[in-house]
């Protein structure tokens, strides 16, 4: 990945995608972070943004230590699933969209930037998840 400044943000180029931060913030996109450790069972969280406690409704505590997976349900696509996994499993940077659930139920698409912390790295640990809830 490249990153540089551009207009006062950070635009982060992979080449493989042709993504850049900057499509997250068209329409005045709010982003939440979420950080997880793969080295820990079940991979849980153990760090969660103000603004995705803001996009899913639940509160710090209600996150922190829990796999990712609580916010799935009936109509989460299982495609979106197994990008995940295997982007976890080989250390990779994915840009995935899903429908999670928020603490009221509601469904709602989720767009994710998956990548290793500790890119390059022959033992990845951290992956952080940079994500825009699309508004409805």
């Amino acid at each position: 990945m490249r990153a540089s400044s551009g207009d006062g943000y950070l635009v982060m180029k992979d080449p493989y995608k042709g993504w850049k931060l900057a499509d997250f913030e068209e329409n005045g996109a709010d982003l939440a972070v979420v950080i997880a450790d793969t080295k820990l069972p079940d991979c849980p969280i153990i760090y969660v943004s103000d603004q995705f406690l803001r996009h899913s409704g639940y509160d710090r505590h209600e996150i922190v230590g829990r796999n990712c997976r609580f916010m799935q349900g009936e109509r989460t696509e299982q495609e979106a699933i197994e990008r995940f996994r295997q982007c976890l499993a080989k250390g990779s940077t994915e840009v995935i969209k899903i429908t999670n659930y928020g603490k009221s139920g509601e469904a709602f698409v989720n767009t994710v930037l998956l990548r290793p912390l500790d890119e390059g790295s022959d033992d990845t640990r951290l992956f952080l998840a940079v994500q825009s809830r699309e508004k409805s």
